[in-house]
């Protein structure tokens, strides 16, 4: 079965500058994959490439087996639904307004939502929890209520694949776990495929199948969390002492910032420890 979204040797140029250069990327069918990375390397450049919004250079994006270039904006816009990782009320929209806006690839260019498209916006609600905020102005709501809202607005549209832009910055424990939990369902129950930027290794470690690492514009390496989340590999991307804690049985479950910073030259003198396999399969590949 093709992946619902591969990228293949992607490269971005924008204002004189290689925003992406040799991206990599598999996200599988009803599979979580973290895009973790520091700061400017590259995340969210990507999700626009995939979502059609920024043109690449060159490389190839398909979509379920696809070339990207085959679909129209609004074909495109059905099949990845994306939840941005800001996002201000302009007008005095409800939650049920703004997840209805969620419908527009669904309909016509002149097209008015129907008691059907009514219909699916409270179902959507209710899906992720958030049926009793319907009726409440979006702008008044929380910051976890707002991001229960939006995870509605992408699912009415009834996508292959969510991509979230930090899904749960800004948020407390409680509301980060309730997300993360949700799209451990939808995943499961729906199999729908998820790709999220994260900035915290331990939410990618312990809520994702699969990580790519990304650092400078290009992605390192992709691969279970296990083999990808090793201190040699995070110390040499984020340049900062880390140690991985395990379990009795040898499962990693947290990584421990040691308090010490590497410099550039140190970090990158660090070899990674994730290591080509002899039979590569889609998402198993490293630089």
């Amino acid at each position: 079965m093709d992946p619902v979204i591969e990228g293949t040797q992607v490269a971005l140029r924008r204002e004189r500058a290689d925003l992406l250069r040799r991206v990599d990327l598999v996200v599988p069918r009803a599979k979580r994959v973290a895009l973790l990375g520091p700061n400017g390397c590259g995340k969210t450049s990507l999700i626009k490439c995939l979502l059609g919004l920024w043109t690449t250079s060159s490389g190839q994006i398909r979509i379920q087996g696809r070339p990207q270039s085959e679909f129209g904006p609004r074909e495109l816009a059905a099949r990845l639904a994306h939840m941005p990782q800001d996002h201000a009320a302009v007008f005095a929209y409800t939650a049920r307004e703004l997840v209805l806006m969620g419908r527009a690839p669904c309909l016509g260019l002149f097209g008015v939502p129907t008691l059907i498209d009514e219909h699916a916006a409270l179902e959507a609600l209710d899906r992720v929890g958030a049926g009793q905020l319907a009726d409440r102005p979006y702008a008044f709501l929380s910051g976890g209520e707002r991001q229960l809202v939006l995870l509605a607005r992408c699912l009415v549209r009834k996508p292959v694949a969510l991509l979230l832009d930090e899904p749960t910055s800004h948020l407390d424990l409680c509301h980060q776990t309730r997300i993360f939990d949700l799209t451990a369902r939808l995943v499961r129950e729906e199999g729908l495929s998820i790709l999220a930027t994260l900035h915290d290794p331990n939410q990618a470690l312990n809520f994702f199948d699969e990580v790519v690492l990304m650092a400078d514009g290009t992605t390192l390496c992709q691969g279970r969390p296990s083999e990808v989340l090793t201190t040699e590999n995070l110390e040499r991307v984020y340049g900062v002492e880390l140690e991985r804690i395990e379990d009795v049985e040898g499962r990693p479950r947290a990584l421990l910032w040691k308090g010490s910073r590497r410099t550039a030259k140190e970090s990158r003198s660090i070899p990674l420890s994730v290591t080509r396999p002899q039979d590569p399969s889609p998402g198993r590949w490293i630089r």
